[in-house]
Formats: structure tokens, C-alpha cells, sequence
């Protein structure tokens, strides 16, 4: 983990992608990750705070990591969890959880804690949230000077188009969008990746075998998206590393004032332009692929090291 980076929290649901995500975050020398964050999303928050146990284990860093809240509508659950397999890590058997670095407090609190060792320092922590925006909304409703102290925060979900669907990444707004509507009101300055600019970024058979020889952490990623169903069969998908680069890069993403609506049923849509009659989010609406692929190569190498 780096000391020299912006102090940062990864908000997750692990997930492969989010596993791929937390890999590059945790060893980025851009970010000094000092706290990991669960939701119920893709699983369910037991499983997804011991998968990150799992993966902090295996990178051997030590951000602590705290649980939050389940999902609030189990149903939608069902529906986000069969591409991911049993455990949410497709086929790689993580043998280790480092429990000692399980932070018994609620995530809403500790989200503050780190945002207010910050502040102390004349920093500001970022937030990156990979999963349902329902840790981040919790903060917010338990400590409602909290905008005044945390930096942005970047949200891997919504749509361009209208409507949305748990099965791509827009589903981290439609299974919370109560959530999602809170930190939008919030005057954070939220930053979004929407479904399309995810989808834009496929990994081909090519890419595969670069990640599989790139180190041990390049392995198990390989080996969790080889397990993995892809959603189309246009090649896999790593939508949460591109929040991450958003954080970290933003010299790949065109980002333009939005505004996000989300309605009660999780349906949602971004507006830009004239569209946007009241901004309440940045929007990338467009990444260099090529700069990404070879950045999310490189950090997955590096990451090994």
C-alpha cells in the first residue's frame, strides 16, 4: 500500500471485478488506500467482507476492512450473482483471510473516522464505490457534515439511455436507488462511470493470456474472468478497474457535467448538455481504450511485484 497517495477508501462487493479493482487500488502509488468498505450487492455482505479478508490475504497489505450493510432488496440479489460463481470469485480458491485486519465497527462510521484522519492531516480521502451506494449514504445520514470533509467520489453504475438492469454495471444504482439518490442530494462532487463506458472495454482472448503471464495477481484475475460468464460473449468485462482509473487517470475519461435521475423502482438515467438542467454528478462519457487496457496490465503487474 502506498504512504504518498491520495488517502482513499474502496467501498466493495467482491465480485471478480471489484477483486481486480482492490488489487490495483491497494498496491497504486497514486492512493493510500487505508480502508476497505462491504455492501450486500453481487453477494451478500458476509461473503463479500470475507472475500476481501481473502484478497487482502493473498496481496498481503494491510488496509483494514469494515462491514456494512446487506443489500436492501434481497431479491435483486439473485439476479446479480450466477456470472460470478459460488463464492463471487469465479474459480481461484482464496485458502487465507486476514481476520486481523477486520475493523469491528460499522462501515458508516468508519468511513467517517478515515475521512476525519484526513481532514486532520489537510487532506481530503477520496471514496471509490464499486458496489450499492448504501455504506455511503448511511455515513451521510449519520453524519451529515461529512461533505465538508471527503474528497470526490467515484461510482462505478447508471446508464446514458434510459432504464437500467442489475445485469451490467448500472445495477450498483438500480439495487439501491434510494442510496443513490441520497448521495446524489449529498453536494458531494460524484464522479460516474456509466454501463456504456464500461462496456467499451472488453478483455479478448490476446488480453487474457497478457494478464495470465503478467505475475501472480495477473494469474488470478485471469483465472476468476476465465470462470466467469461474460454477459454477451463479446469478451469479459472489467467495469469496476475503470472507476479506479477514473480516480487515478483521468487523462483517459472525457468527463462533462450530468446529471443523474434515478427513480424509486432503480430505474435511472444520465442526462449532459442542455439535458442537464441541475448537475448533480461529472459523467465520463468516453475512455481512451487502448491507454486503459495497457494501464490495467501494468497495474496488475505491478501489483504482483
Amino acid at each position: 500500500m502506498s504512504t504518498c497517495g491520495t488517502p482513499a477508501i474502496i467501498d466493495v462487493d467482491p465480485g471478480i471485478d471489484d477483486a481486480a479493482a482492490l488489487f490495483i487500488a491497494l498496491t497504486c502509488s497514486r492512493l493510500d488506500t487505508s480502508l476497505v468498505t462491504t455492501v450486500g450487492g453481487s453477494i451478500g455482505v458476509n461473503q463479500a467482507t470475507a472475500n476481501a479478508l481473502k484478497l487482502e490475504a493473498f496481496l498481503g497489505t494491510r488496509a483494514l476492512v469494515a462491514r456494512g450493510r446487506d443489500l436492501p432488496n434481497s431479491e435483486k440479489r439473485h439476479y446479480m450473482q450466477p456470472t460470478l460463481g459460488p463464492s463471487g470469485l469465479g474459480s481461484w480458491v482464496f485458502a487465507d483471510e486476514a481476520w486481523d485486519l477486520f475493523y469491528n465497527v460499522p462501515a458508516k462510521d468508519a468511513i467517517c473516522q478515515t475521512a476525519k484522519s484526513a481532514a486532520a492531516k489537510g487532506q481530503r480521502a477520496c471514496m471509490i464505490c464499486l458496489a450499492p451506494l448504501t455504506n455511503l449514504a448511511d455515513a451521510l445520514e449519520a453524519y451529515p457534515d461529512l461533505p465538508d470533509i471527503l474528497g470526490p467520489v467515484f461510482c462505478m453504475g447508471s446508464t446514458m439511455g434510459t432504464g437500467d438492469t442489475l445485469q451490467r454495471a448500472g445495477r450498483n444504482v438500480a439495487a439501491d436507488p434510494a442510496s443513490a439518490k441520497a448521495v446524489l442530494a449529498s453536494g458531494l462532487d460524484v464522479f460516474l462511470v456509466p454501463v456504456e463506458v464500461a462496456a467499451a472495454v472488453r478483455m479478448s482472448d490476446l488480453d487474457m493470456a497478457d494478464i495470465a503471464l503478467s505475475g501472480r495477481v495477473g494469474n488470478a484475475v485471469y483465472t476468476m474472468l476465465s470462470g466467469a460468464q461474460s454477459l454477451d460473449g463479446k469478451g469479459k468485462e472489467i467495469a469496476d478497474p475503470i472507476a479506479v482509473g477514473l480516480a487515478t487517470h483521468p487523462e483517459f475519461f472525457t468527463v462533462v457535467p450530468g446529471e443523474l435521475e434515478v427513480e424509486d423502482d432503480g430505474s435511472c438515467g444520465v442526462k449532459i448538455g442542455e439535458e442537464a438542467a441541475h448537475p448533480n454528478c461529472r459523467v465520463a462519457t468516453a475512455i481512451d481504450v487502448d491507454a486503459f487496457r495497457a494501464w490495467f496490465k501494468w497495474a496488475l503487474e505491478r501489483a504482483s511485484r
